[in-house]
């Protein structure tokens, strides 16, 4: 009979965020049936006669441990470097709180994986837990880079403003309520999801009286959360950022022609600090959107079990999980490569040296600055922390992403 998603013995894979229990483990294609006529195949059926499939197979198997080892210390090092660039502002907070975020994430994508993989024996509190924790975290981390890319926004379209809207206690106010959003939203996992156990087989699943609810109403909710909404407000966003560097060319030519030094000087480093949040907003839907259409496509995407049709579904689903993950694993790679400030700062770090604290405003916005309606900054008492360089070296800023 044909299906839109593979028969893997009671596997809801609905989850967008990719925080589901479509391990290996779990692919029993064969469904026990229960009959003593020997088969040609092992355990997952017919369908092992297709590479793509075991190409699949061995990607669900590995990749997280990659994302693990490129992610997890990449994101404690964007962390502690953050924190030895005072003092804290909003922009900060930002980078710090999806460093910890991105790094949850992994770790419960992580354990909720090895748990069902070794099938390790586990209450349906566990599950609960596992589910509740791991959509949160990872949701959380898309939406921080949500906000980063609105206060920038707000920095060049309103400068005059930029003051009185994107201060500290604003932020902190709006990721607040982002957090009590994402967790109404994530709280069903607490009474909709258990444990199935099957023999040694041990599954997180979801009760049978809410697997209408969970594939028809929360399997939209959790890919508007996570991906199509964060996706689409950033293209929005930095398209009017673009815009506004754009509608800024021509005074940024007076300045330099003008050889008005510092104003000049201020304007390339808001400018390399609004290129940072478009690479890295670039990098965040470059990785998410195939999760995206993928979603979107999956519902009709029809196939046989067992057949080679469902092989690919199987592959493609697979590699959109890699991307969509290493989402949450790259950020601190971008910032060094692409910020000499955020580069020195760790470098002294790492050789346990103690810089001298510039004080600095904000990655996204200049909470001191006043902008001309053209997006061209000028400093009244600080300059960024990021961006700024000592004497007249210029400097390239840095911003971060999520997954």
């Amino acid at each position: 009979m044909p299906s839109s998603e593979p028969s893997l013995a009671g596997v809801y894979n609905v989850t967008a965020s990719r925080f589901d229990d479509n391990n290996v483990t779990d692919m029993n294609v064969t469904a026990e049936l229960g009959t003593t006529t020997p088969s040609p195949w092992g355990r997952f059926g017919p369908i092992e006669q297709y590479g793509e499939f075991w190409a699949g197979y061995y990607i669900n198997l590995y990749y997280l441990w990659v994302v693990f080892a490129v992610g997890f210390p990449g994101n404690i090092a964007s962390f502690v470097t953050v924190l030895r660039m005072p003092p804290l502002t909003s922009s900060t907070g930002y980078v710090a709180a999806l460093a910890v975020m991105d790094n949850l994430g992994i770790i419960c994508k992580l354990l909720f994986h090895q748990l069902t993989l070794y099938d390790v024996q586990m209450g349906a509190g566990s599950c609960q837990v596992l589910y509740f924790f791991g959509s949160f975290f990872i949701m959380y981390a898309n939406w921080i880079l949500v906000a980063m890319s609105v206060e920038r926004f707000i920095a060049i379209w309103f400068p005059l403003r930029v003051t009185t809207l994107c201060t500290g206690t604003k932020s902190i106010l709006l990721m607040i309520i982002i957090a009590f959003v994402i967790i109404g939203a994530d709280l069903h996992f607490l009474w909709t999801s258990t444990v199935e156990v099957t023999g040694k087989d041990v599954r997180c699943t979801f009760n049978k009286e809410h697997i209408e609810f969970i594939e028809k109403v929360w399997y939209w909710i959790d890919g508007c959360l996570y991906a199509i909404i964060p996706c689409i407000l950033l293209v929005m966003f930095n398209g009017l950022i673009i815009l506004g560097i754009r509608k800024s060319r021509k005074i940024q030519k007076d300045l330099t022609n003008n050889k008005s030094d510092q104003m000049a000087e201020k304007y390339r480093q808001q400018r390399q600090i609004t290129i940072m949040l478009i690479v890295v907003s670039i990098v965040f839907v470059v990785l998410v959107l195939p999760n995206c259409l993928f979603f979107i496509v999956k519902p009709y995407w029809v196939f046989e079990s067992g057949s080679h049709g469902q092989a690919v579904n199987y592959l493609v689903s697979q590699l959109i999980f890699l991307l969509s993950d290493f989402n949450h694993a790259i950020n601190f790679y971008l910032y060094f490569l692409t910020a000499r400030r955020f580069r020195r700062r760790f470098t002294d770090t790492l050789c346990c040296q103690t810089s001298g604290r510039k004080p600095f405003t904000s990655i996204m916005r200049t909470a001191n600055s006043n902008i001309s309606n053209t997006s061209i900054y000028t400093t009244q008492t600080s300059m960024n922390g990021f961006a700024r360089e000592s004497g007249n070296n210029n400097s390239k800023k840095y911003h971060t992403t999520t997954t």
